[in-house]
């Protein structure tokens, strides 16, 4: 049996989570797009812009700033045009140049660090809150999209797999038994010194949490710009194929 929906993606990383400034893609995805058929609330940061953008139809990323387009538009678009998925909404914090080990560490404290992870932690909770006809019943996906960031630092890096398993565990806490997750790995050709590291510990999380928790290779998908870190086509194909395998995940 399909499950039709409603699916509630929370939206979590830093800057690929993103995407990139104006109309990279196509229609239906562009920049332009306003969707009423999809709802999100969207707390971004992108360098020094930061948007908070409350519960209403799915736009770009930071209409008020850049009008960035990222992969969470094809995703939550394709899920609903290609797939028939009803009901797809989006809670997201996102911000460039975070951490794992810092800004998205797991902890409940209420001081630094873990302050992005509290933030996404609470924005869900407010959003169910105020929203309870649109989120009541959904099953919530994690996308995280992260990691490049750790990879950077020695230790950071080596405390990765350790981080990311809490991670899981609260996000499983807070957001329901039900929760999926996905993890983005980090990409073949990202030029970060520690990148082998993050990415062996992303892929013993998916192993570790096999059926809960999935993972998606950016790799085949699209290339790195000159950075080495961010994807060129703003993740296009990325949130293609995380609809793809949302919709294929949902018995």
């Amino acid at each position: 049996m399909s499950f039709a929906g409603p699916i509630e993606l929370i939206w979590c990383g830093q800057s690929n989570a993103l995407g990139t400034n104006v109309g990279a893609y196509p229609p239906p995805y562009s920049n332009t797009t306003d969707r009423s058929d999809i709802l999100a609330v969207k707390n971004t940061t992108i360098g020094a812009t930061s948007v908070v953008q409350p519960w209403g139809n799915l736009r770009p990323n930071q209409p008020a700033g850049n009008n960035w387009t990222g992969p969470d538009m094809p995703c939550s678009i394709d899920l609903t045009d290609d797939f028939g998925k009803v009901g797809v909404h989006i809670i997201m914090r996102a911000k460039g140049s975070t951490a794992l080990a810092v800004e998205w560490l797991p902890t409940d404290a209420a001081v630094a660090p873990g302050e992005d992870w509290r933030t996404l932690r609470d924005l869900v909770a407010a959003t169910r809150a105020a929203q309870p006809t649109e989120t009541a019943n959904a099953r919530p996906w994690v996308v995280w999209i992260q990691g490049e960031q750790d990879a950077n630092d020695v230790t950071e890096a080596g405390n990765y797999e350790t981080n990311l398993r809490e991670s899981c565990k609260q996000w499983v806490r807070y957001f329901g038994p039900g929760t999926r997750i996905i993890i983005v790995y980090l990409h073949d050709d990202c030029t970060r010194p520690f990148r082998a590291t993050v990415r062996a510990a992303e892929e013993a999380i998916v192993a570790e949490w096999e059926g809960r928790a999935f993972g998606l290779d950016p790799t085949p998908l699209c290339t790195v710009a000159g950075d080495g870190i961010h994807y060129d086509d703003q993740g296009l194909a990325v949130g293609k194929a995380l609809g793809a395998l949302i919709a294929g995940e949902n018995p």
